[in-house]
């Protein structure tokens, strides 16, 4: 997609997404956005096409992001409009990241021995993401 002639990032960011139709994009670490236009863009996106954003991170920092009160400043925009809805998944069990990151492990093919499988499930204490982010860097390699 080339868009060409916008003044600002924010402006050519929402007519790339305009133009993107109805899909679902994911944005990881949410807490994170410090730029008030971002916010801005996503939530005309939200408002006014048929995309459909995942927001994830931590839970604290992306109830401030997505309420308009982002790092110590008040956002002008706020997710209003259609209905957010929200999940709050709850770590995993010490069994339930072994047996997630078996599944992967088979999933993917990829050569994990049941030490490792372990380790990674004391270390990242069943937290979803972690556990996500640990196994896509051992599929990549």
């Amino acid at each position: 997609m080339k868009i060409e002639g916008e003044k600002s990032p924010s402006q050519a960011l929402q007519k790339a997404l305009s133009k993107l139709g109805n899909i679902i994009i994911g944005i990881d670490e949410v807490q994170n956005i410090i730029t008030p236009w971002f916010i801005r863009v996503l939530s005309v996106a939200y408002n006014t096409t048929d995309i459909r954003f995942v927001f994830t991170g931590s839970m604290i920092g992306m109830a401030k992001i997505l309420t308009g009160e982002g790092k110590g400043e008040k956002f002008s925009y706020q997710f209003k409009g259609r209905p957010i809805i929200e999940i709050e998944i709850k770590p995993f069990t010490f069994e339930e990241s072994v047996n997630f990151l078996k599944y992967g492990k088979d999933t993917c093919n990829i050569n994990m021995s049941e030490e490792e499988i372990i380790d990674a499930s004391n270390t990242y204490r069943g937290i979803i993401g972690w556990l996500t982010y640990y196994g896509n860097l051992r599929s990549l390699g």
